[in-house]
């Protein structure tokens, strides 16, 4: 290679990097603002100041005409959700409940036959009568870790986007609780692309809420401080985002 040559490529280097620097710092800052709106609820109908979340294993337990290829979709996601939380989640029989296992009960079913269902959850009534294309709703029992979920999707929707809503409503189940528009695509975003499986940057937003600094009951203040090192830590696990 000749000194020019290597000279060039130097000076390429050096002048790329103040670029990607600034694209991280702005990547970090755009999923801190989705993670705020997503955990605590900023801007939306249900703010809160406090952590909501699983602790231990889950089992999902679905009921009603799910295809083997979203069967499949829900088991892999399954696995993930296991690797990016430190709790074994599995998917269920349908009624197979172990000791310790908070189950999430996964209902397919047409919209005419939701409100049974959605009379046996714990969805607020003004969400019932807007029932959109899925609900997701959990219980707590007063001590912020969520022990039980109730999961409702509309079998008449498509199969893509029956395969979006059940990685977003098992995903929101564990805590990661609302939807965002910053982030795209991603499972958090209802009116963005449909997706499959969890994207890179729902992946960081996870990996920050179960970090082991993190826990339920922690308050949104304590959280904030912590969040521009659980996040840029997430980053470096998830080094490229398919929304960048």
């Amino acid at each position: 290679m000749s000194r020019t040559l290597a000279l060039c490529l130097t000076l390429a280097l050096l002048a790329a990097a103040p670029l990607q620097a600034a694209a991280g710092e702005h990547r970090l800052q755009r999923l801190a603002s989705a993670f705020e709106e997503i955990v605590f609820g900023r801007h939306g109908p249900w703010p809160r100041d406090i952590v909501l979340r699983i602790e231990g294993p889950v089992v999902i337990q679905p009921s009603g005409p799910l295809s083997e290829a979203n069967r499949q979709v829900l088991a892999r996601h399954a696995g993930e959700l296991s690797a990016l939380t430190g709790y074994p989640i599995r998917v269920g029989d349908g009624q197979d409940t172990r000791a310790g296992e908070r189950p999430f009960w996964l209902y397919l079913a047409h919209a005419r036959d939701m409100p049974p269902l959605l009379n046996r959850s714990w969805i607020p009534y003004s969400l019932r009568l807007s029932m959109p294309r899925a609900l997701c709703s959990f219980v707590t029992r007063g001590d912020h870790r969520i022990k039980e979920a109730v999961i409702l999707i509309n079998q008449g929707l498509s199969e893509e986007t029956i395969a979006h809503c059940l990685i977003e409503e098992t995903t929101q189940a564990l805590g990661a609780i609302d939807d965002t528009l910053l982030l795209e695509p991603s499972a958090f975003n209802d009116l963005g692309s449909l997706v499959d499986r969890l994207q890179p940057d729902d992946r960081v937003v996870l990996r920050a809420l179960f970090a082991p600094e993190m826990a339920p009951g922690l308050s949104q203040e304590m959280v904030l401080v912590r969040l521009p090192a659980l996040i840029r830590q997430a980053m470096r696990q998830e080094p490229i985002a398919e929304s960048d």
